[in-house]
């Protein structure tokens, strides 16, 4: 298993797929980051070619921010924006040839059937999960997600540990 360390959270895929930890890429952080943009923490490639998005979030310790921040709608546009901004990024990685970056973006580019997923991962508290109104928050938020992303053609999901386990065969800890 590939193991990856990103803040409180430890990342385990099979051997057999590609990840990149996009935000600390030299292509991002030299010539991106000069654009004033947003990136998603991983672009992933699946054996079979599938690029998932992956945004990390953990809200257990931001409990009481964590119903006024999903209902924010500048929130969803943050989020949003960095899923576009990694693609647009990705393009240009693509264009300039980049090799940090070649094994995802040359999976995309200039093909458009590749199916590219966003995930955002979102810890939270057991309690949160089951509470009602968390539930209904969340199909909100991803509903958001899904209205600002259609038009690129890509599917949002919005998961937990348990949840990614039961989809996918990575694992994320909490460190």
């Amino acid at each position: 298993m590939k193991k990856i360390q990103e803040g409180h959270f430890r990342l385990e895929l099979p051997e057999n797929w590609e990840i990149v930890k996009y935000d600390d890429s030299n292509f991002f952080r030299k010539k991106v980051t000069a654009q004033h943009t947003k990136a998603v923490d991983f672009v992933v490639k699946s054996p079979d070619g599938e690029i998932f998005l992956l945004e990390l979030k953990d809200l257990r310790r931001e409990r009481q921010h964590l119903g006024r921040q999903m209902a924010n709608e500048n929130w969803v546009d943050s989020i949003s924006q960095k899923v576009k901004d990694t693609l647009a990024g990705l393009f240009g990685s693509y264009r300039w040839e980049n090799n940090d970056l070649f094994q995802v973006s040359s999976a995309i580019f200039p093909k458009n059937d590749v199916p590219i997923k966003f995930i955002f991962f979102l810890e939270e508290d057991v309690t949160q999960t089951t509470d009602t109104r968390f539930r209904l928050r969340r199909r909100v938020l991803k509903s958001s997600l899904d209205e600002k992303l259609s038009y690129l053609r890509i599917s949002c999901n919005i998961l937990n540990h348990r949840e990614l386990q039961r989809r996918l065969p990575w694992r994320i800890q909490s460190c």
